[in-house]
Parts: structure tokens; C-alpha cells; sequence
């Protein structure tokens, strides 16, 4: 299992080369979902890979050539400015008057430190982050050791092919948005989430080829058990702040997407698809078509 920060990442803001399954007998993490002659599609991303993930199933390809405009969750243009850098950096940061070892317990304290002395890391240089700043830090640093880059991932890949063709982009949040949900990630359960966070990252590695087989499968009752069961069960309000309520707020603007003619493609990560909160089950329950491809 992955620590709730882990999962964030592979499925909002993350190996070796997954292999590919025969596509005549699998499916993707790419759905279409149809009202009468207008169809829209969604396709859940990893916002980390590694190049050897590419190329990526066809089913991506065909949704995006399918689509006059391209939808992220963010507006990834803004977040290459330097204003996002220090907007990002405040966000991860301590409060005030406070480090890191204030605003934790000492034996959780004592455990981070452990565990990044065995990855030649100092706890002193994540002194002024906060302790979700620290564990998402530590995590995106994991991730680098094993060669997931943003550049590689989906949703990067997209934009750059986007911005070459022309096609109209949008984003479902804004930069602001996704920066308060860093900000506020783990609230009233630090010590819990460092913890967590230290145990996962000891089986990154395994943990993350797994939920890659599941993603490129499209095996979305593998991605729901892998990476949201345990966030419901123990970190409620966190899940409800990262999934529940971000899809909710996504749906009106996807079915303001099916009611009109052109073909849109919404790209968002894996995790807002499945599960009974996701995406393809909200659209289910209002009576919409949709396909996995």
C-alpha cells in the first residue's frame, strides 16, 4: 500500500517499463462517456513516469485525436512560472515561528530522521517545511531515484503535444486551489501521516509497479483497493477534501462539456475515476453512457 501523500501524487499533482498487455484483450484508464450524439472523454493519468512508459496505450492517442479541447486538472502553464515556485514553496512550508520538529512528536521526530540518515539525507535541510511539505519533499525525492519525472508523465505529455497542434486547453482548478489542498494535506494528523509515509516509502518501488500494471490495465477495482481504501478508512477528511469534493466540483463542468457538440478530452489523475466516488460513477448514476476503451 502507499501512503496517502504517494497516492496524491500518482493521482492529483507521480520502475521499470510496465509491460504492455495485448490490446485486444485489455482495457485502459480511458473511458468515453456519451448523451445522445455527444461524447466527451476521460482519461485517468499518472502525473510521474518513467520514458521507458512511453509509448502509452493507443486508447490515449485516440481519445486526444478525437478531442478539439484538451482539459487538465491544472493550468499547467501557470505552474511553470517562477511565481508558482514561491506560491509552492510557502505552501509546503512551516508556519511562522515554527520547524518541522515543533510541529511534530519527538519519536515521530527521531523516526524521519532515521529513516532519511539510511538515505543519506540531513533532517535539518527539511527544517522549514511543514510536515506535509516534508513527506511530500521526501517522497517526490524517492520518486526521482527511480526516474519518474513530471516531463514524462501524462498530462505533461499531453500539454506539449496540445500547445504543438493548436488545440484549444483548459483546467478544471486553478494553481491557487491545488496549492491550498498541499497546504492543508494531513491537517491534524502529522505524526500519523509522517508515519505512514516513512512505512510506504520503505516498498516504493513494488508499490508503485503495481499501481502502474493496475492504471495501464485500466483494472480500476485494483486502482480503488491499491491506493483509496486505506485513504477512506484513515484519513477521511482527507480523502474527502482530495477526491470527494474536487470530483463534485468537477461534474457540472464536465456535463456542461456533454451538452454541447464538439468533443472534449478531460484529462485528470487515475484515482478521480474509480471508486465509488469517482468520476465514472457519478457520471453512471446520472444516467450517462460510458465506455472503457
Amino acid at each position: 500500500m502507499q501512503s496517502f501523500i504517494n497516492r496524491l501524487i500518482a493521482a492529483t499533482l507521480l520502475l521499470t517499463a510496465v509491460a504492455a498487455v495485448p490490446a485486444a484483450i485489455a482495457e485502459t484508464s480511458v473511458f468515453k462517456v456519451s448523451k445522445g450524439e455527444n461524447s466527451t472523454y476521460l482519461l485517468g493519468t499518472f502525473h510521474l513516469l518513467n520514458a521507458s512508459d512511453h509509448p502509452l496505450p493507443a486508447e490515449f492517442q485516440q481519445a486526444y485525436n478525437a478531442a478539439s479541447s484538451i482539459y487538465f486538472e491544472a493550468d499547467l502553464q501557470a505552474a511553470q512560472s517562477p511565481e508558482f515556485q514561491m506560491k509552492f514553496f510557502k505552501a509546503i512550508s512551516a508556519p511562522s515561528g515554527s520547524t518541522l520538529q515543533t510541529l511534530i512528536k519527538p519519536e515521530t521526530y527521531m523516526a524521519l530522521e532515521a529513516f532519511m540518515a539510511k538515505k543519506q539525507m540531513l533532517i535539518t535541510n527539511f527544517a522549514p517545511f511543514s510536515p506535509a511539505g516534508s513527506a511530500l519533499m521526501l517522497t517526490m525525492a524517492e520518486y526521482q531515484k527511480l526516474g519518474m519525472m513530471p516531463e514524462y508523465g501524462v498530462d505533461q505529455f499531453f500539454f506539449s503535444r496540445a500547445q504543438g497542434d493548436g488545440k484549444t486547453i483548459g483546467h478544471l482548478e486553478t494553481i491557487d486551489e491545488q496549492l491550498s489542498f498541499i497546504a492543508n494535506l494531513g491537517k491534524g494528523q502529522e505524526d500519523e501521516m509522517i508515519m505512514s509515509t516513512i512505512t510506504e516509502l520503505n516498498t516504493l518501488e513494488k508499490s508503485v509497479g503495481d499501481l502502474k500494471k493496475a492504471w495501464r490495465s485500466g483494472n480500476s477495482k485494483q486502482l480503488d483497493k491499491i491506493s483509496l481504501k486505506e485513504m477512506r478508512e484513515k484519513f477521511p477528511d482527507t480523502y474527502a477534501e482530495m477526491i470527494v469534493n474536487r470530483n463534485n466540483k468537477w461534474m457540472p463542468e464536465i456535463e456542461a462539456m456533454l451538452a454541447d457538440k464538439p468533443t472534449e478530452a478531460v484529462m485528470v489523475g487515475a484515482l478521480h475515476l474509480v471508486g465509488p466516488d469517482g468520476l465514472i460513477e457519478l457520471l453512471k448514476k446520472k444516467g450517462y453512457k460510458v465506455t472503457q476503451l
